[in-house]
């Protein structure tokens, strides 16, 4: 089968996003299938160590010629610019949501997207985006590297709370911070490291004056990333506005913290049984929860079961059935 693979933002850009669709790329390509990535993400196109293509900015010519090439399409998340080609080149199209349809700020560009989510196979990474959306859509997991988290998962625990992800306000970053300053008023000291960027961070930084936080820069990867989520005990989110799912817990649960996340959107699906929930902005609750963090009886276990679905290889499968079962109605 040959997929074309169209994902706004690809590597050597650190997301959500990024991660998914790479992973996505390899497993296609390890299961014997040819692969294209095109991309708005820059750099140069290449040929990936993994088997799959990739094309970076491709002009309209070349992005027709590439719909041409492939039997399905498959958007990691919808971008206009990758849409045009398939009003002239008719094949399989799969739309993969990551993001609340509100969180588009251009209201016209957000309708016209609808619009052509409605023309394809929508897929929702989460219940929360799937009650989200005004159209049909068959929810899917979206993949993580488990066994990277969990080769470092039984590193020997040094920190206490760690939070990764943009410093912006919806992430309410400033909630974790405002917890621990209610707990240096209680006397009660927990280390905490704070991983990311974002115009939040001088604010956050000064607002951590004096309190045991350590700010990490910029986002990580790879195995020196999952080596720090498993020196901590908890990966805490707090997030109260667009966290769709939030698939860094899942990378905290597998390396072994328990999570601490809030009750907003695709969190508690995350979280699972494997940690604790606050109502989203409550900062008193947070910090009775840092306070007295959650225990979880057979933790091992029951991380082992929440985290099966999310296997890259189980997750890709459950994709090429869907390209299968399209492909044999045409």
């Amino acid at each position: 089968m040959k997929i074309l693979l169209c994902s706004y933002r690809f590597a050597p850009d650190i997301g959500g996003v990024e991660t998914v669709g790479a992973i996505l790329a390899e497993q296609f390509a390890g299961l014997g299938h040819k692969v294209r990535v095109v991309t708005g993400s820059p750099g140069n196109d290449e040929e990936s160590d993994e088997g799959y293509q990739i094309i970076r900015t491709p002009g309209g010519r070349d992005l027709v010629g590439l719909f041409r090439w492939s039997d399905v399409v498959l958007h990691n998340q919808l971008s206009i610019r990758f849409v045009r080609p398939g009003f002239v080149v008719r094949r399989p199209l799969f739309i993969v949501h990551q993001t609340f349809p509100s969180q588009d700020p251009n209201p016209i560009r957000r309708s016209l997207k609808l619009q052509v989510c409605r023309l394809g196979t929508n897929l929702s990474t989460s219940d929360a985006l799937q009650r989200s959306l005004p159209m049909h859509s068959i929810r899917l997991r979206n993949p993580i590297r488990l066994d990277l988290f969990r080769s470092a998962a039984y590193r020997s625990k040094q920190r206490d709370f760690i939070f990764v992800g943009r410093l912006i306000p919806d992430k309410r970053v400033d909630c974790l911070v405002r917890a621990l300053a209610l707990l240096a008023q209680r006397k009660v000291i927990r280390t905490t490291t704070i991983v990311g960027a974002g115009p939040e961070r001088e604010k956050l930084q000064q607002l951590a004056s004096g309190l045991p936080v350590n700010f990490v820069v910029g986002l990580q990867t790879g195995k020196p990333f999952a080596e720090l989520l498993a020196l901590h005990r908890y990966l805490v989110l707090p997030s109260d506005r667009n966290e769709t799912f939030g698939l860094v817990v899942l990378e905290g649960i597998a390396a072994g913290c328990t999570a601490i996340g809030s009750n907003h959107g695709g969190v508690p699906e995350a979280v699972g049984p494997c940690g604790a929930l606050f109502p989203a902005g409550d900062i008193d609750a947070l910090a009775e929860l840092l306070i007295n963090p959650p225990v979880i009886p057979g933790f091992d276990r029951l991380a082992a079961e929440h985290l099966a679905p999310f296997h890259p290889q189980k997750v890709a499968q459950e994709y090429l059935q869907l390209f299968e079962r399209a492909l044999s109605r045409r």
